[in-house]
């Protein structure tokens, strides 16, 4: 893959070409959403970011060439169980 245009570090560049797709996890969260002890409740964190990621918009070309906005989910509101997101996020049910 060509690189268009180069921050002028190798490594920099090599990232910049990769395709990143999930949850992204904001540092505020980490001392924003914690525990009674004041450390980060990981799982509450892992299971917001995930649907953030749902609700976050994805861009798709249309017939006529122009970028669109669309959402990842068919119906009106994200639709997942508790079971589906501990499965995915490889927690406990409790």
């Amino acid at each position: 893959m060509e690189t268009i245009i180069s921050s002028g570090n190798a490594t920099v560049d090599a990232i910049g070409q990769m395709d990143f797709s999930g949850s992204l996890i904001p540092h505020s969260w980490l001392y924003s959403i914690t525990l009674d002890s004041g450390r980060p409740d990981m799982n509450a964190i892992f299971v917001l970011a995930e649907i953030v990621y749902w609700y976050r918009s994805s861009v798709s070309v249309n017939e006529d060439g122009k970028a669109v906005w669309k959402k990842k989910f068919w119906k009106e509101y994200l639709q997942k169980s508790i079971r589906e997101l501990v499965t995915k996020l490889n927690l406990s049910y409790d």
